[in-house]
């Protein structure tokens, strides 16, 4: 029978899987259905059977896990939301200014389920498989989420708002060892140095407010050298925000604020929040001391 389902509320694209295969139907302007099409499919159809297990969907682009923990981009890329992309060589392979894997025909949308390099249990070719097993996705307007199975998160997309969930100034950075390019999050500075030092020279990165290629929020890494770690047991987006929640069932949101409207359930905001803050209330030693529901 159906295992799962994605439906996007901006335009229709629902991908329903019985025994590893997808099926999609509704709009295809932006390649969101995965097939070589121009328009629109009323009729639901299978793609390629990779053993899909989880799926999700964005304003205009698609998400898919398989049975490996290997995760499948395609749709609309202008922010880097399928991931396929990426700027900075974090496999240990080689990598020559930005590596644009769209479908030319149509860039930047890879019409064809692209995966993303460094995802999945096992090793494929020369990739190091850094993101691990990925166990669950979620997709926004224009960002991504995954999860993998050590209870880290990652994100890529558009960063508008903070919604991925952690800082950078919107502008090209150059990486240099040693040269932190404030105001970027430190401890993720110290994770792409530490994996892939830049050329001498350094790397422009973080243009246009996009990421690319998934990074990890910090707090989230199980082998940081940090007191602040959190396994993530649960992810979810929003159009415009993001919400985390421990093993501990701490509640995390980030993102757009809108004007106060409590979407993120932290209260009356000035401004967008950048960086996961926790939902005064949630966590099982606080259920256990304070009257909430």
């Amino acid at each position: 029978g159906i295992r799962d389902i994605g439906v996007t509320g901006v335009q229709t694209c629902a991908l329903p899987i019985y025994n590893g295969s997808v099926f999609t139907f509704g709009d295809n302007t932006e390649g969101q259905l995965g097939r070589q099409i121009a328009n629109n499919d009323p009729n639901p159809t299978r793609l390629l059977n990779i053993g899909i297990i989880k799926i999700a969907c964005g304003a205009n682009h698609s998400m898919m896990i398989n049975q490996d923990g290997r995760v499948f981009g395609f749709g609309d890329n202008n922010n880097g939301q399928t991931g396929v992309n990426r700027n900075i060589a974090l496999f240990g392979a080689n990598l020559v200014g930005y590596e644009n894997n769209s479908n030319p025909l149509v860039a930047p949308r890879p019409v064809d389920p692209l995966p993303i390099k460094g995802t999945g249990e096992n090793r494929i070719d020369n990739e190091k498989n850094i993101y691990g097993k990925i166990i669950d996705i979620a997709c926004g307007l224009n960002h991504t989420m995954i999860l993998n199975n050590k209870g880290e998160v990652y994100t890529f997309g558009s960063n508008n708002n903070g919604k991925l969930g952690y800082n950078f100034n919107g502008i090209a950075v150059n990486f240099t060892v040693g040269n932190n390019p404030l105001p970027l999050d430190q401890k993720l500075y110290e994770y792409i140095i530490g994996i892939n030092p830049p050329p001498v020279g350094g790397l422009n990165f973080f243009a246009n407010n996009n990421i690319s290629q998934p990074l990890p929020i910090t707090d989230t890494l199980k082998d940081y050298n940090d007191n602040n770690y959190k396994k993530i047991k649960s992810i979810a987006c929003g159009a415009n925000h993001s919400m985390i929640i421990t093993e501990a069932g701490e509640v995390f949101s980030f993102g757009d604020y809108n004007n106060n409207n409590g979407k993120l359930g932290l209260g009356n905001l000035g401004a967008n929040v950048k960086s996961p803050q926790r939902i005064i209330g949630t966590g099982y030693s606080e259920y256990r001391s304070e009257e909430h529901t």
